[in-house]
């Protein structure tokens, strides 16, 4: 009888022992909540995506695609994988791919990350640079780092880029070396 009474008290012990972890690990999500920080864990998990970006008018202003998307509710982010940005006016101007992305502010900025390389479809420029940022509103393009340019003519490095997409104004910033290779006759 003193062994069925010690393991029933020892069950209760451990019942609430579970009961006191499980609250303590809601009241730690809550307070990591009120505090403005997410848990990282995404609302959807989405595979071989693709999304589009429409200007007022109608006309399609970017596809992005992606091998994977995660979204999280709490910040309105999306992460994505493999990602190919198509930026139109409306035909094909750029096109740029990186290992990963990010869609933020409520789809107001795209931002590509690692291994970028970018290619102007009109003007035959081929750019690899480590991030760029692309703010579909005003159609800005930036890259904030170090950018290669190869062109039929040469190559052009320099500390960062800025496109104005409506203008087709490219401005290179910060140490600019420009090569030019003759063509060969």
């Amino acid at each position: 009888m003193n062994r069925d009474v010690l393991l029933s008290a020892a069950g209760l012990i451990l019942l609430g022992l579970v009961v006191l972890l499980a609250l303590h690990q809601w009241e730690e999500r809550d307070r990591l909540t009120d505090a403005g920080e997410q848990p990282e864990t995404p609302a959807l998990i989405l595979d071989g995506v693709a999304a589009e970006s429409f200007s007022e008018s109608g006309l399609l202003r970017y596809r992005l695609r992606s091998q994977q998307a995660m979204h999280f509710d709490g910040d309105s982010r999306t992460e994505v994988t493999g990602p190919l940005l198509e930026l139109r006016d409306p035909e094909l101007l750029w096109e740029i791919t990186a290992r990963r992305g990010h869609v933020e502010d409520n789809n107001r900025r795209v931002r590509l990350v690692e291994n970028v390389h970018a290619r102007h479809h009109r003007e035959h420029l081929e750019v690899e640079t480590s991030e760029v940022h692309y703010r579909p509103a005003d159609e800005i393009l930036w890259m904030p780092s170090s950018v290669v340019i190869r062109h039929p003519s040469g190559t052009i490095r320099a500390g960062s880029l800025e496109a104005d997409l409506i203008t087709g104004h490219l401005e290179l910033r910060q140490s600019v070396e420009s090569r030019y290779e003759p063509p060969s006759s």
